[in-house]
C-alpha cells in the first residue's frame, strides 16, 4: 500500500516540488523577472509589483514591511520600508511622546528624494533644531492613494497611534482617469483569503512567469484609455472623503492640517498662451482642499500657491509634474512647521543653558 502510494502521490508531488525549486532557481540566475500589467489600475501600477507591493482588501494595496527595496516601480531607487508597513524607521509611539502624523500619496511619501530630504523627516529635524522636546513624525503616506485609501489607512493604521497632529494631502490620484471608467469606491477586491494566496504565490517568480502568460493568451479590452472620463475619486468624494479624515481626527483630539498640492507652474509646464487641462482640474481639488479646510475651521498649508512660479522646485516638469525635489521638500518642511509653531500647535521649546533655567 505504501509502495503504490509514494509511486502515484508522493513521487510526483516531490518532482513537482524538485521541477518549481530548480525553476525558480533558473528564473532569479538569469534575472527574469517579468511585471504583468494590470486592469484595473493601468497607471498606477501597485499590483505589478509584488515584490514592492502587498494585495491587501480594503487598501487595494500596501508597502511589504520589512525591507529595503530598488525595484522598476522606484525607478531604480531605493527605499525603507519599517516594519509598519510605511517609509522610514520604526514606529515607536513612546509615552509621553508628541506625535505628528503625515497621511498622503507618493508626493508625502517622498518619491524621488532621499529618506532624509522628505519633507517629513525635514520636519523632524526642524523640531530638534528649535528644541521641541519628544516629537516624533511618522510618514503613513503610500504611492498611489486616493482620498478613499487614505480614510481607510487613517482608520486602520494611523488611529492606534493617537497622533496629535494629522498633516492631509492628496489630490494626484484623487483626479487621475479611473481606469475602465471604475472610480476607487467601485472596486471589488477579491476574498480575503484568496488575496492572501496570491500575496504568498507572488514572492515566487515561477508563478509571476505563469501570470504573465495566462495575461498574454487573454483577450485585452477593447476600450482606449481616452475612453475613460471619470476620475478614481470625483470631486464631491474628495471632499466628503476629506471631511471623513477630519471627523474621525477630532474624535480622538487629532488636530488636523489640510495641505494643497503643489503642481509646476503654468508657464513651465506648457508654455505661455496655453491652456492645460491638468492644471485646470488640479486646481479644482485644491480649492476643495481650502474649502474643506474653511468649512470645518481647521488649520491650511497653501503649499500649491507657496510653489506657485517658482522655477527651481521640480526637476523635470514635462515628465514627471507631480513629485517636488529636495528644494520643494525643504520648503514644504519649513512652511508646515512655521504653520504649526505661530499657530500653537506645537509644545513649548526646551529653553537652553544661557536662559539660566528661567
Amino acid at each position: 500500500m505504501w509502495a503504490k502510494t509514494t509511486k502515484h502521490i508522493v513521487w510526483p508531488i516531490l518532482s513537482i516540488i524538485v521541477f518549481l525549486i530548480i525553476l525558480e532557481s533558473g528564473l532569479r540566475l538569469t534575472g527574469v523577472d517579468p511585471h504583468p500589467r494590470g486592469y484595473d489600475f493601468t497607471v498606477n501600477r501597485a499590483w505589478d509589483f509584488p515584490e514592492v507591493f502587498l494585495k491587501d482588501k480594503e487598501l487595494f494595496w500596501r508597502l511589504r514591511p520589512g525591507q529595503t527595496i530598488t525595484s522598476e516601480f522606484f525607478e531604480g531607487k531605493t527605499y525603507r520600508i519599517n516594519r509598519q508597513g510605511f517609509r522610514g524607521i520604526d514606529f515607536s509611539a513612546g509615552d509621553g511622546e508628541f506625535r505628528i502624523a503625515v497621511l498622503g500619496n507618493s508626493c508625502a511619501f517622498g518619491w524621488g528624494v532621499t529618506e532624509e530630504g522628505s519633507f517629513a523627516n525635514r520636519l523632524r529635524s526642524l523640531m530638534v533644531r528649535e528644541r521641541i522636546p519628544r516629537t516624533a513624525v511618522y510618514n503613513f503616506s503610500v504611492p498611489g492613494y486616493s482620498t478613499f485609501q487614505g480614510v481607510r489607512n487613517f482608520q486602520r493604521f494611523v488611529r492606534p497611534y493617537k497622533p496629535n497632529v494629522l498633516l492631509v494631502t492628496f489630490a494626484w490620484n484623487d483626479q487621475w482617469l479611473a481606469a475602465n471608467n471604475r472610480p476607487d469606491k467601485e472596486i471589488i477586491m477579491p476574498p480575503r483569503t484568496l488575496i492572501n494566496l496570491q500575496n504568498l504565490l507572488s514572492t515566487f517568480r515561477f508563478y509571476r512567469v505563469f501570470k504573465q502568460g495566462i495575461f498574454s493568451i487573454l483577450p485585452s479590452p477593447q476600450r482606449t484609455w481616452k475612453d475613460n472620463v471619470l476620475s478614481r475619486v470625483s470631486l464631491e468624494d474628495f471632499k466628503r472623503n476629506l471631511g471623513e479624515i477630519i471627523a474621525a481626527a477630532d474624535e480622538d483630539n487629532t488636530r488636523v492640517v489640510l495641505l494643497t498640492s503643489p503642481i509646476p507652474s503654468m508657464e513651465s509646464y506648457y508654455g505661455l498662451s496655453k491652456q492645460s487641462p491638468l492644471h485646470v482640474l488640479h486646481q479644482d481639488y485644491n480649492d476643495a482642499i481650502r474649502l474643506t479646510a474653511a468649512t470645518f475651521s481647521i488649520g491650511l498649508v497653501d503649499l500649491a500657491a507657496i510653489f506657485d512660479r517658482r522655477s527651481d522646485l521640480f526637476d523635470d516638469v514635462k515628465r514627471d509634474p507631480f513629485h517636488y525635489n529636495a528644494r520643494g521638500h525643504a520648503l514644504a518642511a519649513e512652511e508646515i512647521f512655521r504653520f504649526l509653531q505661530s499657530q500653537g500647535y506645537l509644545p513649548a521649546p526646551l529653553k537652553s543653558s544661557g536662559d539660566g533655567g528661567k
